[in-house]
């Protein structure tokens, strides 16, 4: 049965340069390693989509939508259905005194955030540096390896799946277009409010909420727990 907008499904989803095979980008933890991918901050395992919300490229969701769980395909993207052409005009040369005054080496090769855009820096000499910034892929075709997991059907799952994504582990209560969410397991979770917000404009977003309601519950530590008396130690009778 074909996804239709507003669906959500989990999918893993492998990405390499048509023509090389060079993969640089996966949803695998083991391609990731194997690949020389692997990042220690990046959260590994499927992915997840809502249908008709441009979450991915519209070829992939395409493809997505047509398949049953446990389904695999592969999509081929010219460099206009993926990251777009190089171009020119996106290619700037600035004198090498700004990035003294910003106490920043510029290193061939390397990227450096400019106005927060990120820029690879393609030479610095004679004073001056030639910064690219055109997507790494730019120009690029590519294919990618794509497999239907799982289909999210109730509002519910959806917001908890949603939640879990954000690593927030949760129960969620969801009536018409408005939600519930009691969060848990929340002791010592320093980064617990920015994944909240992002998790709720997730929501007002991918799935049409109107209104999202957070209560939190933490458990007691441990740590505040009394020791156990420890058992009295029973004397031989032999030894009496």
């Amino acid at each position: 049965m074909a996804l239709d907008n507003g669906d959500m499904a989990l999918f893993e989803l492998t990405g390499a340069i048509t023509g090389t095979n060079q993969i640089f980008e996966t949803s695998s933890e083991e391609i990731a390693k194997v690949n020389k991918l692997f990042n220690p901050k990046e959260k590994y395992g499927t992915r997840l989509i809502v249908i008709g919300k441009n979450m991915v490229f519209k070829k992939i969701e395409d493809a997505l939508a047509g398949l049953k769980p446990g389904e695999e395909q592969k999509i081929a993207l010219t460099c206009d259905e993926a990251f777009g052409k190089r171009a020119q005009n996106l290619v700037h040369v600035m004198p090498i005194r700004e990035f003294r005054d910003r106490d920043v080496n510029p290193v061939p090769n390397s990227y450096v955030n400019i106005d927060n855009r990120l820029a690879r820096i393609v030479s610095a000499n004679s004073g001056r540096v030639v910064l690219d910034f055109n997507h790494p892929l730019a120009g690029s075709d590519v294919t990618y390896t794509v497999k239907l997991v799982k289909t999210v059907s109730s509002p519910k799952e959806k917001v908890e799946t949603f939640s879990q994504h954000y690593g927030i582990q949760c129960d969620a209560q969801v009536e018409n277009d408005k939600v519930k969410i009691t969060a848990r397991g929340l002791n010592n979770d320093i980064t617990y409010h920015g994944r909240k917000k992002t998790l709720v404009d997730a929501l007002f977003v991918f799935l049409d909420m109107k209104s999202v309601a957070f209560s939190e519950e933490y458990e007691r530590p441990k740590s505040l727990e009394p020791e156990k008396p420890k058992p009295a130690e029973q004397e031989n009778p032999e030894k009496q």
